[in-house]
């Protein structure tokens, strides 16, 4: 192997890891696993159902979740929990770089 090819071959390599690192980051993994939960709901709840029988008062609307949710699959409980933990983790993550890079300008 000459030295053009060996060049070759490292570049690629550092190329390959850059991007999956990039690919793989932990913020981009809960992220992914946010939109797999939120894609399962869709494919398992009418949404738009969901939206029609939801009531106009805002005293109701608790008493509507509570009860949807209670009353509903564990699959879509599951994916519910998941969207939770996924979208607490997400803004934990989010406000950590802002308040870290905030605190680091000063």
């Amino acid at each position: 192997m000459n030295e053009q090819e060996l060049t070759h071959t490292i570049l690629r390599r550092v190329k390959r890891t850059y991007y999956l690192k990039q690919v793989l980051s932990p913020m981009l993994l809960k992220c992914y696993f946010f939109a797999v939960f939120l894609i399962s709901i869709f494919t398992l709840v009418s949404v738009k159902d969901v939206f029609a029988n939801m009531p106009d008062s805002l005293s109701e609307l608790y008493a509507f979740m509570s009860y949807a949710f209670l009353h509903t699959e564990i699959a879509v409980q599951a994916a519910l929990f998941g969207i939770a933990i996924a979208l607490v983790l997400i803004v934990r993550d989010s406000l950590r770089s802002s308040v870290g890079g905030f605190a680091h300008a000063l």
